[in-house]
This record gives structure tokens, sequence and C-alpha cells, in this order.
């Protein structure tokens, strides 16, 4: 599957925080009641915060993670895009091998084909307590106390909603994860997680993870640019992850 690498897809999103700025400033008594009138909106972004925007009222703070869908029924989003998320022991020999693929003289085709065989072989020995670890520590953790807006370009509508109140949070601390794979191709880098509840349901929430790099075997390859392996944390069948939470705990607005 090829990404966009343009940057386009990071402006429009920029844009939508600023956009959503200027919503809130309006629509934030509305949506959130228990401010006062003094409360305030502040823009964040950047790679360093995990929350695109602020409202700050006295000593009271609520993290926005904003989300832009050019089609909220197509597509996915990102809960963690991390190279940090790579520190278990499990992935060192990983990393070896990507640091001689950036000082081979293969070709790039080799190397994706390469790079995707042995991303396959890694996440086929990820073991649930690991995969847990991951999803506890960089999405339920990082997200547990930031409010989530989705919109959707397409139908002009916003989406309101705590991440705790959603049963994907639920499920990474109560369930096991595992991954599902669709077809067992050698050079697949992604896989469906789903969660296995103690009495052996299966829970699918449209999650999907992904080791891959961050940006692309071309960067790899250049020795003016870089790129490392990251565990990436998608989330899939967005509208219906969204309905899977109950209506009272979701606002919409236009």
């Amino acid at each position: 599957m090829a990404y966009v690498t343009t940057g386009a897809s990071h402006h429009r999103g920029i844009a939508n925080e600023h956009r959503l700025v200027k919503e809130l400033r309006v629509r934030g008594g509305t949506l959130f009641p228990q401010l006062s009138e003094d409360f305030i909106v502040k823009h964040k972004g950047g790679t360093a915060n995990k929350a695109d925007i602020e409202i700050i009222d006295g000593s009271n703070v609520i993290n926005i993670s904003a989300k832009l869908k050019k089609e909220i029924d197509t597509g996915s989003y990102d809960h963690v895009n991390s190279s940090t998320a790579l520190k278990y022991d499990m992935f060192e020999d990983f990393k070896t091998i990507v640091c001689r693929l950036a000082n081979s003289t293969k070709d790039k085709e080799t190397v994706r084909r390469i790079f995707a065989k042995h991303s396959h072989s890694v996440m086929k020995k990820i073991p649930s307590g690991i995969l847990r670890s991951i999803l506890v520590e960089h999405v339920a953790s990082k997200n547990k106390d930031m409010t989530i807006i989705i919109s959707d370009k397409k139908s002009g509508k916003n989406y309101v909603f705590d991440f705790k109140d959603t049963p994907l949070y639920h499920s990474i601390m109560n369930h096991t994860p595992e991954f599902v794979w669709k077809q067992n191709r050698p050079t697949q880098t992604s896989a469906k997680i789903v969660f296995r509840t103690a009495e052996g349901t299966i829970k699918d929430h449209g999650l999907r993870g992904r080791l891959v790099l961050n940006n692309g075997v071309g960067a790899l390859l250049n020795p003016d640019k870089s790129s490392v392996p990251v565990f990436k944390v998608q989330q899939d069948s967005v509208l219906k992850a969204i309905k899977e939470i109950p209506a009272e705990k979701v606002q919409i607005f236009i």
C-alpha cells in the first residue's frame, strides 16, 4: 500500500486544528457545560504534544486530539506512530538489520522486500504481553484523559467524545490483544488487532498494528535523510468505532 508523503495531509490536519480552535471559542461552553465564561482555547500541535488543542479554564484543562477524515466511513487514522514502542529487547536484532540496510548498496526494491520480510517475521513473534504493554503505554495511558474530535470533511460533522468512554479503551485495559493475519504473506507488515476476553469472546474494534519505517525506504537509503522503524497503531472502520460508543457519550456539531 502506498502512503502520501508530500506533507499535504499534515497541512490539512493543521488547518483543521485552527478551524476547530475558532469553533471551540464559540461552542466550548455548549460542548463542555462545566466551563466558566473565562475559558480560553489554545492551539498546541507539534510532535512534542499529544494534544492538538487545549481548553484552559483556570486550573482545569481539557486536552483535545483532532482528527480529520475526508469521509468518515473510509480510511483510517493513527493512534500512535512511535519508535519508542520498540524499546523491548526482542526488537534489537530487527533495528540492527535496518541499520545495515541503510548502509547497504542494494537497490530500493530489494531493500523494501528485505525490510518487509523481517518486519513480518518480528511481528509474528510479538507475544500478547508485549503487544498489550505497547497498547497500554502508547494508546490507553496517553489518551485516557483526552477528548477526541473527529471531523468529517464530506458531511461537515464533528464527532466529540472522551477516549476513556470508548470500548477500545476498556478492551486495552481488560482483555488480551492478539494479531489476526488476513493472509500469511511473508512480506505482510500489518495485521488486525483483536481482543480476547477471559471467557474467550473476540472483540474487534477496527484496530491495526504496523511495523514500518517512519519515512519509507527512500529516506532510509538517502544519507541526507533518516528513516527509522516505528510501531503504528491505526484505527480502521472509524464510523463503526464511533457507533460502538454509547450514544449519550458522543456529541455531534456541524
